[in-house]
């Protein structure tokens, strides 16, 4: 029977800590999004079809890219995430909604440590 979790068991040490980092950075993203489009105190108007379209599209979508990449260990794509412009200006936002700079920068840590446990690892 295979562990839910083989996808660490080739990877260095530095690597799969830097892929816990980027799927905690992940699912903390698609929470804040939840909250973004259902438990939002900052929002008056109703929830509509085209606000969560164009909130999934900018904060949902990478939050599962995100996912995905750290999983498969695609550190750039998660360097790119972590400088993603709709991020950073949500962590300029006052509330809960700055805890998407975290995100940002779990991203970040994750694709450095994802890079330097592979050159590790190649090095070897």
């Amino acid at each position: 029977m295979k562990s839910s979790i083989s996808f660490l068991s080739q990877r260095s040490r530095k690597e799969k800590i830097g892929t816990i980092i980027g799927v905690v950075a992940s699912i903390l993203g698609i929470l804040l999004w939840i909250v973004l489009v259902y438990f939002n105190p900052y929002r008056t108007a109703g929830i509509t079809d085209d606000w969560m379209k164009i909130t999934f599209l900018k904060l949902g979508l990478p939050a599962v890219g995100g996912l995905a990449a750290s999983v498969f260990g695609q550190a750039w794509l998660n360097f790119l995430l972590g400088l993603s412009p709709y991020y950073l200006y949500m962590a300029g936002t006052p509330g809960i909604f700055g805890f998407f700079g975290l995100v940002s920068v779990g991203y970040i840590i994750s694709a450095i440590l994802m890079t330097i446990g592979k050159r590790q690892r190649h090095s070897m």
